[in-house]
This record gives C-alpha cells, sequence and structure tokens, in this order.
C-alpha cells in the first residue's frame, strides 16, 4: 500500500505530537523567513547601512549599554542583600 508523504506526515502528527504543536512551530517557521526577507531587503537597499565603521560604532555602543545593565543588576543586587 503507497501512501502519500503528506498523509504520513499528518499519521505521525497524530500519533506522536499535537497538531497545535506543528502549527506554531510552522508559523514560527513562517515568521522566521519574513524577518529574514526583510532583512535581506534592507541590506541591499541601504548597504550604506553596514559599513564596518557604522558596525564598529554600534558595537561599542552596545557594550557600553551591557556593562551599564550588569552594574545596575549588582547594585539591585546588593540592595537586596541588605
Amino acid at each position: 500500500m503507497h501512501f502519500s508523504p503528506m498523509l504520513l506526515l499528518l499519521n505521525q502528527t497524530i500519533k506522536g505530537k499535537h497538531i497545535m504543536e506543528m502549527m506554531y512551530q510552522l508559523l514560527a517557521l513562517a515568521g522566521a523567513l519574513i524577518v529574514l526577507w526583510f532583512v535581506y531587503r534592507t541590506i541591499k537597499g541601504k548597504p550604506e547601512l553596514f559599513t564596518a565603521d557604522k558596525l564598529s560604532h554600534s558595537v561599542r555602543t552596545l557594550g557600553v549599554l551591557a556593562l551599564i545593565l550588569i552594574v545596575f543588576v549588582a547594585f539591585l543586587v546588593l540592595m537586596l542583600r541588605a
């Protein structure tokens, strides 16, 4: 007896997983593909946004913000201990 791959997938899904879980995974995949498409379109449309100088400045800014966040969380932990 020959089954199509879609019927086998559906049969396995019904036995092993919930159909809603599979739907959530498909929606997440579709969302990721849409985000990647927008990123690709932005890079192709405005390549000057991704120069080495601008990326370096962005990484430096994120590093400073990360240090500020670490200091803030450490301050909050010290306040809770007191």
